[in-house]
């Protein structure tokens, strides 16, 4: 699945690159190149859709990159994005477990959860130019995450504990692979500057008790000239 995820981008940057050297990104946005190249970070707020789930706070960085798609239809664009992101959540036990986990051990009422991912987001998007300085963004698209760690924390009785979210010592088991859909509108200020709000849900049920993905976020990019 790698080889063909990572054949499928290397494939789609040397054609858009190399369709039109001298094409603008977007048509008709004035220094905009064929290709974008920049850095984001941003805050999310993730949860799982299993009832005794609960939002937590989170973030991502990564790289961002932007081709030129008005080959296919005018003030369209590609965007590529590798991110590493911190997801969780909040899981209430008692609503499963009346207070004990599947392992036989005491756990509190809640215990956070934080998960580590590499992410990437395939998206097509559209621009329209509001005056010299902005443009407006939307766009759509997949995206593929590989969970790389994670831990379940509690407090019991004024001790810290960990336990791994993945692996064969997890509390559930969860997947860590997932695939799923996003969409984003955002704002771009002088072609370098973006802020843009997306919201991500997941197709896979990670595990029998926290079941899809489901992320929004708040990103800044910048974009080298």
């Amino acid at each position: 699945m790698k080889k063909i995820l990572l054949s499928a981008l290397c494939a789609l940057g040397f054609w858009t690159m190399s369709s039109n050297a001298n094409a603008q990104l977007l048509a008709d946005i004035e220094g905009m190149p064929p290709y974008k190249l920049g850095v984001t970070v941003g805050v999310n707020v993730s949860d799982f859709t299993g009832n005794a789930c609960s939002a937590k706070a989170g973030f991502n960085i990564g790289a961002d990159l932007m081709l030129d798609a008005s080959d296919l239809l005018n003030n369209t664009y590609l965007r590529v994005n590798l991110l590493l992101q911190r997801k969780g959540s909040v899981y209430d036990w008692a609503d499963d477990w009346a207070g004990a986990g599947p392992t036989g051990m005491a756990l509190p009422k809640d215990s956070k959860i934080r998960t580590w991912y590499i992410e990437i987001p395939l998206d097509y998007g559209y621009a329209h130019r509001i005056n010299r300085d902005w443009t407006l963004l939307g766009e759509m698209g997949p995206y593929f995450a590989l969970g790389i760690g994670g831990k379940y924390n509690f407090d019991i009785a004024g001790k810290k504990e960990k336990i791994s979210y993945f692996g064969s010592d997890s509390l559930d088991d969860p997947k860590r692979f997932d695939v799923g859909w996003g969409f984003a509108v955002g704002g771009m200020l002088n072609n370098q500057h973006q802020i843009k709000l997306g919201y991500q849900f997941g197709f896979i049920d990670m595990s029998k008790l926290m079941k899809q993905n489901r992320n929004f976020m708040i990103n800044y990019t910048y974009f080298f000239e």
